[in-house]
């Protein structure tokens, strides 16, 4: 790699190459954090930097940052702002564990939550207390979300007393607003112009689905008429070589529907992050409104994604929806939708208004609460080889 590609407090010397980094956990996540003035400009040249950082391609990552499971290969560069109505610039990446790829289709709602306290720490964002407001841009949708981060003493807080399933022990909120993401990836909530679909298996099994669109793409399903009774461990769910069979067709098949593969075999190949793939199914206690199972890269996610949660809670809102017809929702105005999910329950806050002439609604709120941590900063190393 040339030096001058590299800026910023990035060092170089003949045998490694120091950039800054910071490692946040987020959510239900964890990921690799940077400035992108750290870096090479996007593209080829940086792609190999941030797949060298986390170890990848390699089932074990044991060469780099990555923690060798989905929630564990991630990256987060973040930027000044490029548009006026955001206070930094976000991008995800899914550095993928069994071949050489950074993946920049969607977005992370977990990592999302780590932004704001990242870019207040940076000093890219004033502190204010009691309550830091961050307008973040994701540059994977061009969507705006925005980030509640708590202050205590001009620095972000990590104590408190709420807790996330999936998350041991207990932190600061962190509100997350995602009403601006609807149709991230397509632009419409409801992409293929129907509440419903019906998907043909090879084997002329029918499955009737919704495809929806808000935070990320879902794809959702009811669980039972894949077998699977949202009780299953996510190790059952990804040695059960049949219902992964499954899922994968729905969701080539799905995709194919609106337009993202010619043949539904080559989805994997052409878009292996989305959509997601969300079982749903009724609840069955007063504490819950939904059990799922989601699957992500063709394997169970080990909780619930937060952008799959954002589509999973706002799509109730739409009469007739897989969601919708399973899930326990006062009123689809406002609601709160308590879903259940492999690691416990995540909580969802819903409100809208109905637009005239269209199928899904406004949406006014879609937010959710998470925690987050700094957990080391300092330098990342990679061999000064050519890049």
């Amino acid at each position: 790699m040339e030096a001058q590609c590299l800026t910023g407090e990035t060092t170089m010397s003949e045998q490694q190459i120091a950039i800054p980094c910071v490692y946040m956990r987020g959510g239900t996540s964890k990921a690799v954090y940077l400035m992108g003035s750290d870096l090479p400009p996007p593209g080829e040249k940086r792609n190999k930097v941030l797949m060298r950082i986390m170890g990848s391609p390699d089932l074990t990552e044991i060469d780099g940052m990555g923690g060798a499971q989905i929630v564990t290969s991630k990256l987060a560069v973040i930027d000044p702002p490029s548009r006026s109505d955001a206070d930094v610039d976000y991008t995800f990446g899914q550095a993928e564990i069994d071949h050489p790829h950074i993946d920049y289709d969607a977005n992370c709602g977990n990592i999302s939550s780590a932004v704001g306290p990242f870019a207040i720490d940076s000093g890219l964002i004033k502190a204010q207390e009691p309550i830091t407001r961050v307008r973040i841009h994701n540059t994977n949708t061009g969507k705006i979300f925005i980030a509640d981060v708590p202050v205590v003493n001009g620095e972000v807080a990590v104590q408190g007393d709420y807790s996330i399933a999936g998350v041991p022990g207990a932190g600061a909120r962190i509100d997350l607003d995602y009403s601006g993401t609807a149709g991230a990836v397509t632009g419409k909530c409801l992409p293929t112009g129907n509440v419903t679909d019906t998907v043909t298996l090879e084997s002329g099994k029918t499955v009737e689905v919704t495809v929806f669109d808000a935070g990320n793409l879902g794809i959702f399903a009811k669980a039972s008429d894949l077998g699977v009774t949202c009780h299953e461990t996510k190790q059952e769910l990804d040695e059960n070589q049949a219902v992964l069979d499954k899922v994968r067709e729905i969701r080539g098949k799905a995709a194919q529907m609106i337009g993202m593969c010619e043949r539904w075999q080559e989805l994997d190949t052409v878009s292996p992050l989305l959509p997601l793939v969300i079982l749903a199914k009724e609840p069955e206690s007063k504490d819950e409104d939904l059990r799922v199972r989601m699957f992500l890269l063709n394997k169970c996610h080990p909780a619930l994604a937060g952008t799959g949660s954002v589509c999973t809670s706002s799509s109730g809102a739409v009469s007739g929806t897989i969601v919708n017809q399973l899930a326990t929702i006062a009123s689809t105005e406002e609601y709160t939708l308590r879903i259940m999910h492999p690691q416990g329950i995540m909580p969802l806050h819903v409100a809208s208004r109905s637009v005239s002439g269209q199928l899904w609604p406004e949406f006014l709120k879609i937010q959710y609460g998470r925690t987050a941590r700094k957990i080391m900063s300092g330098q990342v190393y990679i061999p000064n080889i050519e890049y």
